[in-house]
């Protein structure tokens, strides 16, 4: 009964019951398939068709799913879901305007890559420019006849300027002058044609006007509208842009100590402004040099923190003329910071060869340094530790940043006394850290006078000499009478300790001089110094100064 020529009226089959092929052909042989050509499973032996045809994707897959597009990264078009390239990728230099009536037409295009503009809102398109370099910029002549003119008033206009100019701006900062004779010019600055950046008038009829300006994005394409301030304003004119260089980080990321100093590049401005900004934390440290110097010595910088890494971004200023004859200062953007790594916090300790053991007992008399030199600090803190017996440290603070410390001066330190000590550099808003112990020993009571033991000169530096601010002249040098002049100025202290040593390194006369008014002017008696050579030694502003001294009689 399955057959298609199944007789009902038989008894019994005779074999001849015939079934339908895949195409429903009664007896037939046809195979049943895909019979459209165009299809990648296409059956030439087929029939009929089965509905199983498959057809290649965007990719060339049968039967797939797979779409095509900019498989390229580095394109501006990249398509992160495409699955093969279909030869669209848009690269640096390919891309851009490919029609030629477009203001932007760009011949060298090779895709077009959807930024052709035409003409802005009426305006013609914008004439490029290639801004000149500081003092030479690059300058363009004009007429505003026939330009169509604005009618709108000079605060609210960005669009239907009478010219239309455009440039690429080589750094943030750019200079755009327009001088005319014959009306009143009014310049804008426009990011794209109609959104304004900044804007300048002319008020009266001087007939120029300049726009400085020192935050552009480099490399972005800005439009200069150039038009008179009344709608029928027609004559010639001139045109100029100028690039304001902004600066970079001269010097490496370092590291560098806290007095080190740093540069900028120089770039012909009239100041620098350095910006430091802490990886680490929020605080933010900024320096204005104050004039055109590219130097900076790290020290300067308040707040500066030692251990720490910072993004250091420096601006360069200018001082510019305006339309109006006036001078505004324009602060030219750094967009391109670099870092500077700044040295952990140095350690000071006393010198090592004023132990008990190299130099044995010291008298309170004289004066125990530090070592190294720092700079930048505003105290020393020194910390004395009694070893012989259980006595609670003691802490003093020298006053100064001289890293020369009398004995003397420490209250409770006692003759006979053995002590550890310690010292650390003290600096505003900034920790610091204790160096290593140096046991000392002092002299008890039985020792020599005190006054007797010097300042030990030939442990100075050349810098603990000549760090004081003060100006020092004794005269006349040498000395043929009783006594000398004493002139110092810019003094800060109220009293001056003067010891004259002789070159045995005794104190032969010791007094305290009162300033006057930062200054001093006073005749220091001498009757009783024999001829010879003397050293003074001044304690000026917690600073050691030492003159040498001739007397001749």
């Amino acid at each position: 009964s399955s057959a298609c020529n199944f007789d009902s009226t038989a008894g019994c089959d005779d074999g001849s019951c015939l079934f339908d092929d895949a195409c429903g052909n009664c007896g037939g042989s046809s195979t049943s398939g895909c019979i459209d050509s165009s299809a990648c499973n296409f059956d030439s032996t087929a029939g009929c068709d089965d509905g199983s045809c498959l057809f290649d994707d965007a990719c060339g897959n049968c039967g797939g799913s797979s779409t095509a597009g900019c498989t390229n990264s580095a394109a501006s078009n990249y398509d992160s879901t495409a699955s093969c390239d279909d030869g669209s990728c848009i690269l640096s230099g390919d891309g851009g305007c490919t029609d030629s009536t477009a203001c932007n037409y760009d011949s060298t295009a090779t895709t077009d890559d959807g930024s052709c503009s035409f003409d802005n809102d009426g305006a013609d398109c914008a004439t490029a420019i290639t801004p000149g370099l500081l003092g030479s910029a690059t300058s363009i002549s004009g007429d505003m006849n026939g330009a169509t003119a604005s009618s709108e008033s000079q605060t609210t206009a960005s669009n239907g300027a009478d010219r239309w100019y455009s440039f690429v701006a080589e750094s943030p900062g750019v200079a755009i002058s327009m001088t005319t004779s014959d009306f009143d010019a009014v310049i804008e600055l426009h990011s794209t044609p109609g959104t304004l950046v900044d804007a300048e008038d002319v008020v009266a009829t001087n007939g120029s006007e300049i726009l400085n300006y020192g935050s552009l994005t480099e490399g972005n394409t800005y439009y200069i509208s150039a038009r008179s301030f009344s709608s029928f304003g027609t004559g010639l004119y001139d045109l100029s842009v100028e690039t304001l260089p902004d600066t970079r980080c001269d010097y490496g990321s370092g590291p560098y100590g806290v007095c080190a100093t740093f540069k900028a590049d120089w770039v012909g401005c009239d100041d620098y402004l350095f910006n430091f900004t802490s990886q680490t934390t929020s605080d933010n440290s900024t320096y204005q040099v104050g004039f055109a110097s590219t130097f900076v010595q790290l020290g300067d910088i308040s707040g500066l923190e030692y251990g720490d890494t910072y993004d250091v971004a420096i601006n360069s200023i200018y001082n510019r003329a305006d339309g109006n004859g006036n001078t505004e200062v324009i602060v030219v953007d750094n967009n391109e910071p670099c870092v500077v790594v700044v040295d952990p916090h140095p350690a000071a300790s006393p010198k090592a060869s004023y132990d008990c053991t190299s130099n044995g007992p010291m008298f309170l008399g004289q004066y125990l340094p530090c070592v190294p030199w720092i700079c930048g600090n505003t105290d020393w803190e020194w910390e004395f530790t009694r070893t012989d017996v259980s006595e609670l440290p003691i802490t003093h603070l020298r006053g100064s940043n001289n890293r020369y410390l009398r004995l003397s001066d420490v209250g409770g330190l006692v003759g006979g006394g053995t002590y550890d000590v310690r010292v650390r550099p003290v600096f505003t808003g900034a920790s610091s850290t204790y160096g290593a112990t140096v046991e000392i020993c002092i002299v008890g009571s039985g020792g020599a006078p005190q006054e007797n033991i010097p300042f030990v000169a030939e442990d100075l530096e050349e810098r603990d000499v000549i760090d004081a601010s003060a100006s020092v002249a004794i005269y006349p040098n040498p000395v043929t009478q009783g006594n000398f002049n004493l002139n110092l100025s810019g003094v800060q202290s109220e009293i001056i300790n003067l010891d004259i040593l002789d070159l045995t390194g005794k104190t032969v006369q010791a007094e305290q001089i009162t300033v006057s008014n930062g200054s001093v002017n006073t005749v220091v008696e001498i009757a009783d110094l024999a001829s010879g050579v003397y050293m003074v030694n001044m304690m000026v502003d917690g600073k050691l100064q030492t003159e040498r001294l001739v007397v001749t009689k």
